[in-house]
């Protein structure tokens, strides 16, 4: 079995709940990207894609309190930021500082 392929499909069809407006189903997809089980791992390129959907996700999904949807939106992103780096949060953190500070 191609897990790329499968892996890749699988996005494919939570990008389009998302563009759907259907965020919750969405967030499901994604789920299966965060809790492989017994699958093989998803490509890190693409599980990076699906860390920053999951963050814009999670902000539209009714029935959450804000606090909820930020804390769980920063937590998505700040895998997005860290995913396929071996960087610590604080490195990661001490990067982007450096980096606006050359701006």
């Amino acid at each position: 079995m191609d897990f790329p392929r499968c892996w890749l499909c699988w996005f494919n069809l939570a990008r389009l709940y998302v563009d759907l407006l259907a965020d919750a189903t969405a967030l499901l997809c994604f789920e299966r990207f965060v809790k492989t089980g017994d699958l093989p791992a998803p490509p890190s390129s693409l599980l990076r894609h699906v860390h920053l959907l999951r963050g814009f996700a999670v902000i539209n999904v009714e029935g959450s309190t804000q606090s909820d949807k930020i804390g769980a939106a920063v937590a998505c992103i700040s895998r997005w930021m860290g995913a396929g780096s071996d960087d610590s949060s604080e490195a990661l953190v001490a990067n982007l500082e450096a980096e606006a500070a050359r701006d």
